[in-house]
């Protein structure tokens, strides 16, 4: 963090303790679970399926979530992102993200894209597999891209934003990297060696104090290559709230289902006694489609989104 100096720092979006809110935060650490294809232990793999968070309990080993929560802070995180910046609370973010692209991406009439969605992108997920249905260019246009450099994209990047010109019926995509441990990686040569120069897009978690904040900075890959990168403070309830949900489930898997939360929020409460304990035995797709309804419960919570229709439950998770 000493190495980099935040400048443009914008207030946070309110603070929201609703249900759509905090069922984001449970169905990250699923959908990690159940779509991360890297982690050591998945809720679906190998020679046969573990398909309930009881099957992981009983089959892995006693510390089997402590040895990956490190890994799920940064998997895990753009699943988190992926909806709550599809969610009203991160529409600042986008708007700051939005105003950015002209002057660093060259996307002309960036004003006319009226709608968007952000997407998980990446050969580690499950979730990545329609994206290039999804958008008809990609930005920046440095170069056109023959069809093995667009797969080399879409496979190493972690998210797509798609931004729609209702109008003319064109989408466009930009695509992104996250990191959820150490966002100050953002900013060196060292992190983007490896990525494709059209993986643009930053967004990371960073030590600070300011916990009202976040920043939007530029960064030049090589001297020459602009990055936009998103920090949030580890301290914000952005990341805050998202390793404590991490350490609900460390907690969960060690007392199984005997546990039950005490957390000043009834709403935190009621999705880990309600919606995870009491379907402890069930297939994880059962949890994760009751907290898609929960998250979209009211009417004005989206406003770019995932399509959940076209996210397709793992057949062992179906049954």
């Amino acid at each position: 963090m000493a190495k980099i100096h935040l400048l443009n720092e914008y207030n946070m979006p309110i603070y929201d303790n609703s249900l759509s809110y905090w069922s984001m935060q449970f169905i990250s650490i699923l959908e990690c679970l159940a779509y991360h294809k890297n982690l050591q232990f998945r809720a679906v793999g190998g020679s046969h399926s573990i398909s309930s968070l009881a099957a992981m309990k009983s089959q892995y080993p006693n510390s089997f979530f402590d040895l990956m929560a490190n890994s799920i802070q940064n998997w895990g995180m753009q699943y988190f992102m992926v909806h709550f910046l599809n969610h009203r609370m991160g529409l600042k973010i986008v708007d700051g993200i939005k105003e950015n692209l002209d002057g660093l991406f060259n996307i002309p009439h960036y004003q006319n894209y009226n709608d968007f969605r952000f997407y998980i992108s990446g050969l580690d997920s499950e979730l990545s597999s329609k994206i290039s249905r999804r958008y008809d260019e990609i930005y920046p246009r440095y170069t056109e891209l023959d069809f093995l450099e667009k797969d080399y994209l879409v496979k190493n990047s972690d998210f797509c934003l798609i931004l729609k010109d209702t109008d003319e019926d064109k989408n466009i995509a930009i695509f992104g990297e996250i990191e959820g441990n150490h966002g100050d990686k953002l900013f060196q040569d060292s992190f983007w060696n490896h990525k494709p120069n059209l993986c643009v897009l930053g967004i990371g978690a960073v030590d600070g104090y300011k916990k009202g904040v976040f920043y939007i900075e530029e960064f030049f890959y090589e001297g020459k290559y602009p990055k936009l990168n998103v920090l949030f403070e580890k301290n914000s309830f952005v990341v805050r709230d998202f390793y404590f949900v991490i350490n609900e489930f460390r907690i969960i898997f060690n007392y199984g289902k005997s546990h039950i939360s005490y957390h000043e929020n009834s709403n935190y409460s009621y999705i880990v006694n309600e919606i995870i304990i009491k379907n402890w035995n069930n297939p994880i797709g059962v949890l994760l489609n009751i907290l898609y309804q929960l998250k979209d419960t009211c009417d004005d919570e989206l406003i770019g989104e995932i399509d959940n229709q076209d996210i397709k439950l793992i057949p062992s998770m179906d049954n």
